[in-house]
């Protein structure tokens, strides 16, 4: 499946919007319960990584399959 430019562009502000919004929900719930700074940062970077992983998982399985460098 191809995507034209419009398509990846409305996915890549999705994505970026997701991760915004779980920083703002993690805000608040540190409000609410007594979250260690480290609590605060561990979920960011989680929620972040969930996120962004498969997207990176797909990008280098394609970039093995045509025969570049992952690293």
């Amino acid at each position: 499946m191809r995507f034209t430019a419009r398509q990846k562009g409305i996915v890549a502000a999705v994505v970026t919007v997701a991760i915004w919004t779980g920083f703002i929900v993690i805000g608040r719930a540190s409000a609410g319960f007594s979250l260690l700074p480290f609590d605060i940062a561990l979920l960011r970077v989680l929620g972040a990584g969930a996120v962004l992983l498969p997207w990176g998982w797909v990008l280098a399985r394609r970039a093995a399959a045509a025969g570049q460098a992952t690293s």
